[in-house]
């Protein structure tokens, strides 16, 4: 029966070749399932391993079972999919097995290998039209993860099943479906130069086949056509291609056009410095097969010289500036380093600003967030790219949920990702009314919302700023835009200048003098960072808007902060060489006892900063924590430190006094006077306008030795709600600081 079955074979040389093997296979397996009883006798030994294959499928089946649960409760670990594909495998639970890849599928790209495995099963059980029609569409699927010659091949072959349907007259169409796949595929892994190949020769032995039977001139054209246009392609083996080229014509009598020579020379010598290219890229990959079970190190190493081979090739064809040769080697590089969100992301630059082609971008956009969803520069291109090419709102809506659910790296990738998406509902607004408002305003609470709960989330409240500045400028509602710029100022950045500078930019263009002239002075006390900046916008405000009066108050204020900070420059200077000194020196045998090493500090250490009992320290770290990550208002009963006054800050450079400013000159003082150095003074603040000069320094002589006491007024002679208490010790100073927050007024 075997020898009739190879003679039959020899004879039909016309039947496609795939489909011969298949048969003549098929009709020995059942051949010897036929004689099975009689040839298949088990002995002892053979039954021996059967009760171990039985002990095995129980093991396999309960870990069928456990993988099953591990996946329900976690649909994104990949390696247990793939075990488990392995295991289903052997068992033959082909239904299971489906359900399980259709899930796989569902959450990752699959490689080339997955997919030949996934579309072989589906092949020996497709036997009616409708399920060979579903194979096709898998097919249609597996191109779209990545681009595999292998994958192409199998799918073109596969395609051959449409010629033996239907009736004579549909044999025309099913022809032109199949050109249709096999110009898809070379356009897609014909200029592959190591592999391409495959596709040219599947696709003239299909056009062969044709000719064998119908030899019209049509048919004759198409297959000459097809051995030129592989021959002008740089491939590997093309010697061998011109060679059957030349056989061909010789069997119609027909010479070499000197044309197709020169082409062929050309596409030779392009092919050159591609040779040593494609030879590298072998050897890395034959190395990294070879050696799966190496250390990590050494295959990272690995990874990283062929991906250098691919940065010098797609150089290359960049330079060349063929664009189908230059998306098949990105492509390729893909397939090797799928998890390197680099090389989506070019690839995507390339058509996006070399070919223009939005809609190929947006699709290897939606294929690169199924390799790296952790990537928030793929997501942010991907909304972009959408709104580029006009997608339905729903679908951007759509990608954006994607996105918050993809494990994105970072929370600085997630607010990235958020403000991207703010950005394209702001462009979405048309209808200028308060329902779309608070659609938006619905996007920037669950946005503050979601990075709150996360550690480091917005640290610098990008997204409350971007409200609070849409609320005052298209919104119209500046009391929100207060409120929110009141929730970020309550936070830890509330020491840094430029977030306070950006408040006062937009009170000055959306808001009013009454707010803007509260602001200032909170501003410049909490201001670490850039006091002389704020101070010089707060004088200017003062210029424009403020009478005499206030202005030199200001300018008393903001000159005393500047005089301070730079007597703490001069004292830094003084005693850092000692410290130096103390730091060098041998330590004794004998420790000293503490009171003996106890020296005089200065009043502050850190600027704008109140100076903490030990005590206080963990509770202050613990509700710095708190605010940390977070915008939003802190809970009832939260109790903030109360920053020290101008004029006990210490700035790393020390600004001069504005142009034009002239202190009041100092007589020298009688004995007992105390001096204006800013020394040994204490800022009280949110004082009782009633109470006088005499109240203060009765109820501050209970912290020290009271020398001056300056209450602040206005032009009609009234208290402005702040003093400066000089006291006579630096220990006085400190026991006033320890009652900050007292309430004593």
């Amino acid at each position: 029966m075997v020898d009739a079955t190879v003679q039959w074979f020899g004879e039909n040389k016309a039947l496609n070749p795939t489909k011969s093997k298949i048969f003549f296979l098929d009709i020995i397996a059942k051949y010897y399932i036929f004689k099975g009883p009689f040839y298949f006798q088990m002995s002892a030994e053979e039954d021996e391993n059967m009760s171990t294959d039985d002990e095995n499928d129980t093991k396999n089946e309960e870990e069928i079972t456990q993988l099953k649960i591990d996946l329900q409760a976690d649909p994104f670990l990949y390696d247990k999919y793939v075990r488990l594909i392995e295991l289903l495998s052997q068992a033959g639970e082909l239904e299971d097995l489906r359900r399980i890849r259709e899930t796989f599928a569902k959450y990752y790209p699959l490689s080339a290998e997955l997919w030949l495995a996934w579309l072989a099963d589906e092949q020996r059980l497709a036997s009616s039209p409708e399920e060979k029609a579903q194979v096709n569409d898998l097919f249609e699927k597996a191109t779209q993860d990545y681009n595999s010659v292998k994958v192409w091949y199998e799918f073109c072959q596969f395609s051959l099943w449409q010629l033996g349907q239907g009736s004579p007259e549909d044999m025309s169409s099913a022809v032109q479906s199949i050109r249709n796949i096999f110009e898809r595929a070379v356009v897609a892994a014909g200029v592959n130069a190591a592999q391409g190949n495959l596709i040219w020769e599947t696709y003239r032995e299909f056009e062969n086949s044709l000719l064998s039977m119908n030899r019209s001139q049509e048919q004759v054209s198409k297959v000459e056509r097809l051995f030129k246009r592989q021959l002008a392609v740089p491939l590997l083996g093309m010697e061998q291609t011109l060679a059957e080229y030349q056989e061909w014509l010789d069997q119609r009598s027909q010479d070499l056009d000197p044309n197709v020579l020169r082409t062929y020379k050309s596409a030779l010598e392009l092919l050159r410095p591609r040779e040593s290219l494609e030879d590298r890229l072998a050897d890395l990959q034959q190395n990294d097969h070879n050696q799966q079970e190496d250390k990590r190190g050494n295959k990272l190493k690995r990874q990283e010289s062929l991906y250098q081979v691919y940065e010098e090739y797609i150089a290359l064809e960049l330079k060349e500036g063929n664009p189908v040769r230059i998306q098949n080697i990105y492509e390729r590089r893909i397939n090797d380093h799928c998890l390197e969100a680099d090389a989506w992301i070019q690839y995507v630059s390339y058509l996006e600003n070399n070919l223009k082609d939005h809609q190929a971008a947006k699709q290897v956009l939606m294929r690169a967030t199924r390799n790296c969803p952790w990537s928030g520069v793929i997501w942010i291109k991907l909304l972009r790219s959408c709104e580029r090419l006009k997608c339905p709102s729903e679908d951007v809506v759509k990608v954006m949920e994607d996105a918050l659910q993809s494990g994105l790296a970072s929370a600085q990738d997630h607010t990235n990702v958020w403000l991207a998406f703010i950005d394209y509902r702001r462009r979405q607004l048309t209808d200028e009314s308060e329902e779309e408002y608070d659609k938006m305003r619905e996007v920037f609470q669950r946005a503050l919302e979601q990075l709150a709960s996360m550690i480091d989330g917005d640290p610098e409240c990008k997204v409350a700023r971007y409200w609070a500045s849409l609320e005052a400028d298209h919104f119209g509602s500046m009391d929100r835009a207060r409120r929110i710029w009141g929730e970020i100022l309550s936070g830890p950045i509330s020491d840094q200048g430029q977030f306070w500078l950006e408040y006062i930019t937009l009170e000055k263009m959306f808001g009013d003098t009454k707010h803007l002239k509260k602001l200032l002075p909170r501003a410049f006390q909490k201001t670490v960072d850039s006091p002389r900046l704020i101070g010089e916008v707060w004088l200017q405000f003062e210029r424009e808007e403020g009478t005499l009066e206030s202005y030199e108050d200001v300018e008393e204020i903001v000159f005393n902060r500047w005089q301070s900070i730079q007597d703490d420059k001069v004292k830094e200077k003084v005693e850092t060489p000692k410290k130096e000194a103390v730091a060098n020196r041998k330590p004794s045998r004998k420790r000293k006892n503490n009171a003996d090493e106890t020296t005089e500090q200065p009043a502050f250490n850190k600027p704008m900063v109140p100076k903490q009992d030990k005590k206080d320290e963990s509770s202050a770290k613990k509700e710095d924590s708190s605010t940390q990550n977070s915008c939003v208002k802190p809970p009832p009963g939260f109790k903030r430190d109360v920053q020290p006054p101008p004029g006990f800050k210490s700035d790393p450079v020390m600004p001069s006094p504005p142009p034009g400013f002239k202190p009041d000159v100092q007589q020298p003082q009688e004995e007992g006077q105390i001096k204006a150095s800013g020394q040994n003074t204490v800022f009280l603040s949110n004082l009782d306008f009633a109470v006088n000069e005499e109240k203060i320094k009765e109820v501050m002589s209970s912290s020290g030795e009271v020398l001056d006491v300056r209450l602040v007024k206005n032009y009609s002679g009234k208290s402005k709600g702040f003093a400066y208490v000089h006291f006579g010790t630096s220990e006085a100073v400190r026991g006033a600081l320890q009652r900050d927050n007292e309430g004593t007024y």
